[in-house]
């Protein structure tokens, strides 16, 4: 990630983990989000790393280490979710950040899960032109078009901003 040198750095060192996560199985309109954490690791690397405001490069005193991906399981976004959650769930005695990389929002509700082990109040923000507040898409409730129904569900609070699409159920959920 950024192009940093990771050698030799542990999982229980580091202060932050990115977690490419490859997902590609509830799109709608056009498959491919499954290269979506290769592409912003790629382009990672073209990001200058010195912050001009604060004056300083905030990667010479944070060690960062990019994690292997999380295998896409292709029995669906529910196994997809519960893989995702024993994935980052060793994560929660380290004190390090993870960001979590992906493209297809159904991988969201897993890491809610796992996270909301931790952290008792937990607050998503989502940044979408979409609500995802279906209760079911495609004949599943773990559609990417569903996953902020189910982030609330788990009793997360969700701010969602630049939602400019819903459905009627969805605004009536919301």
């Amino acid at each position: 990630f950024l192009g940093l040198d990771e050698t030799g750095i542990l999982p229980e060192q580091a202060d932050v983990l990115i977690q490419p996560i490859p997902y590609d199985s509830t799109t709608s309109f056009q498959p491919g989000t499954r290269f979506g954490p290769e592409a912003v690791l790629q382009a990672s690397r073209q990001v200058e790393l010195w912050d001009e405001t604060w004056q300083w490069e905030p990667f010479s005193r944070h060690r960062c280490l990019t994690l292997n991906e999380i295998p896409p399981n292709h029995r669906g976004p529910d196994f997809m979710g519960a893989d995702i959650r024993a994935a980052v769930q060793p994560y929660h005695r380290s004190p390090s950040l993870v960001a979590a990389i992906g493209g297809e929002h159904s991988i969201t509700a897993g890491l809610c899960k796992a996270y909301m082990e931790k952290f008792k109040k937990l607050t998503v923000l989502q940044i979408d032109a979409h609500a995802d507040m279906r209760d079911e898409y495609e004949g599943t409730k773990h559609n990417h078009a569903c996953v902020m129904r189910r982030v609330r569900e788990l009793g997360a609070n969700v701010v969602q901003v630049g939602i400019r699409s819903y459905s009627e159920e969805e605004y009536a959920a919301m």
